[in-house]
């Protein structure tokens, strides 16, 4: 004896079928009513015929929902890059640098990549220097000190506010490898101008890019860009509207289209953006030793990020969906970022058609059809385009 929550479920069941297979049947009634019209075929405008109070339509713009099971998810796509990314630069005017490295060159932590000529106030030397930041008065390395100077102090003296020339030296805080050289606040132009000299001058690269900045009284900070490229991630833009549904921590499913292969990895950090309406999700790939000599920055990878509970969702041709922009999806990408948003037009119970706003979740390139969800399961649906006044009209069929 079934229990009384079961017995319930399945008379549900049987009422919905019944109510299906009246309505089909009414349909069918209604064709023997109105007729066939044999060149209805071969006049597209006799498909669908719009009146005041009803729309009839051919029998084969009207589809019976068959459902199937997805797993939601946010799908995310993009080229993958370092996890460690850091640019070493200074705060303080720079008089002279000199860069030790170039693009291309790798580098352990600690290593020194350049160092800047510059006048800092005494007062402020011993509070300046930390593991990777040496400072040096005349050859003397300066060491510092772990207490800041006081907010609270008195105004500044005259021998407070003395310039003293040092000398910064810049030190890696990673090992990886040089992927950028600039200087803070250069324009494309500078940036063409300094690699045309670089190019005519061999090895004497770095020394010609300096000389122009002296000649043209520059006094920029370089930038020295370090990533270590053994471990990669993938960042990715979502609506901030799907900040609820992700976490740190939360894993992470990862295709590398180059390779052909799939990586797991996690959440590492969200980032909201209220202006732009937008969330930057951050996911590290972990590969093991053998696959992760194969990874490089810059392959394209997709990311896909599930959430809630299995659903239902039922497949319907393009035509059958409306005001959704789903030219996006393709056989290389199927799944959009978040839920597309659209509308189909449904047939309720009392054979009314009704917009019903629907989200589409997947793309069939073979049958070019799509997965949406927001339909109930096995609905009639009418997969003609009406106009928008025909919610609420009972739908024919002939």
């Amino acid at each position: 004896m079934s229990s009384p929550l079961i017995h319930n479920a399945n008379n549900k069941s049987l009422s919905s079928n019944r109510y299906l297979k009246a309505m089909i049947f009414a349909m069918a009634t209604t064709l023997a009513v109105v007729g066939c019209d044999s060149n209805s075929a071969s006049n597209p405008e006799a498909l669908v015929q719009v009146f005041e109070n009803e729309v009839k339509v051919d029998n084969s713009l009207v589809q019976t929902s068959t459902p199937e099971r997805y797993q939601p998810s946010y799908n995310l796509e993009g080229a993958l890059i370092p996890f460690n990314n850091v640019d070493v630069t200074t705060s303080y005017p720079v008089l002279s640098a000199s860069i030790e490295v170039k693009e291309g060159d790798k580098v352990e932590q600690g290593q020194v990549l350049a160092k800047i000529e510059s006048e800092i106030s005494e007062s402020k030397l011993p509070f300046i220097s930390n593991k990777f930041l040496e400072v040096y008065v005349d050859g003397v390395q300066i060491n510092g000190t772990k207490n800041a100077p006081s907010s609270t102090s008195n105004a500044p003296s005259k021998q407070e506010e003395k310039l003293v020339p040092v000398t910064l030296v810049l030190k890696s805080p990673i090992s990886g490898s040089i992927t950028k050289v600039s200087m803070a606040n250069e324009t494309n132009e500078d940036r063409s101008v300094k690699k045309d000299a670089e190019d005519s001058n061999g090895n004497n690269k770095n020394e010609e890019a300096r000389k122009l900045d002296s000649e043209e009284g520059h006094s920029s900070s370089p930038v020295i860009t370090v990533a270590n490229p053994q471990k990669l991630q993938l960042i990715g833009k979502l609506p901030l509207s799907t900040q609820s549904q992700l976490s740190v921590g939360k894993p992470v499913y990862f295709t590398v289209h180059e390779l052909q292969k799939e990586f797991t990895g996690q959440i590492s950090n969200i980032s909201p953006d209220p202006k732009s309406d937008t969330l930057l999700v951050y996911a590290p790939l972990v590969a093991g030793e053998n696959s992760k000599a194969l990874l490089k920055p810059g392959m394209q990878a997709s990311m896909s990020i599930e959430y809630g509970q299995i659903e239902l969702g039922v497949r319907l041709p393009r035509s059958a969906i409306h005001e959704a922009n789903v030219e996006e999806l393709t056989k290389k990408r199927p799944r959009p970022n978040s839920p597309i948003k659209g509308y189909v037009w449904v047939v309720d119970q009392a054979q009314k058609l009704v917009y019903t706003p629907i989200e589409v979740v997947q793309y069939f390139a073979d049958s070019d059809q799509f997965l949406v969800s927001g339909i109930s399961n096995e609905s009639i649906v009418c997969l003609a385009d009406l106009p928008k006044d025909s919610d609420g009209k009972i739908l024919s069929v002939h």
